[in-house]
């Protein structure tokens, strides 16, 4: 992580993975701020590349674990 200057306590969670709750049911819906755009569970949330900063994830992006092999 690196620190954020326009953050008073420097903070900057950085892109992170939204893959649900642990027993595999999905969380809240995320709304694309720019878009509109309602986007499930699993999410990349906070990409700074992306407008609205959440979006779907990429194959790639998904962790290895068994809960999500279906998704990649």
């Amino acid at each position: 992580m690196e620190g954020n200057d326009k953050k008073p306590n420097k903070f900057d969670a950085g892109k992170r993975f939204n893959g649900g709750k642990k027993d595999g049911r999905p969380v809240e819906l995320h709304i694309n701020k720019r878009t509109q755009e309602s986007i499930l569970t699993p999410h990349i949330n906070n990409d700074p590349v992306v407008p609205g900063k959440v979006r779907k994830p990429e194959p790639n992006e998904f962790p290895n674990n068994k809960r999500f092999k279906q998704w990649r």
